[in-house]
């Protein structure tokens, strides 16, 4: 009768051990398929990511050059306008007047 029951005892922890085994491997799966799909979404988000940081440089650059070209012409202008100032008439009539003054201001 003891015999039967360790037989029996050991059949039931055999079964739950089985059990437990196949309850493990499909957990083991279920995480690898996860795992699998999570790597993969990482490596969409990485291009995804770098196609953005590429935008952003492109985009960068293109207002830089903007930029860059709106303050040449400001200058330019400037320049020019200056230039127009300093050849007219009115200019060199009152440059004795002006060459006066600054013998008076103070620095």
């Amino acid at each position: 009768m003891r015999n039967q029951l360790n037989v029996y005892s050991a059949a039931e922890e055999i079964a739950k051990i089985t059990a437990l085994a196949k309850s493990l491997d499909q957990t083991a799966k279920q995480l690898r398929s996860e795992l699998s799909l999570a790597q993969n979404k990482l490596k969409n988000l990485q291009v995804e990511l770098e196609t953005k940081r590429r935008l952003v440089a492109a985009t960068e650059s293109v207002y830089q050059n903007n930029l860059v070209e709106a303050l040449q012409s400001a200058l330019a202008s400037a320049q020019f306008r200056v230039q127009e100032l300093e050849t007219s008439l009115s200019w060199r009539v009152t440059m004795p007047l002006r060459a006066v003054g600054r013998l008076f201001v103070k620095k």
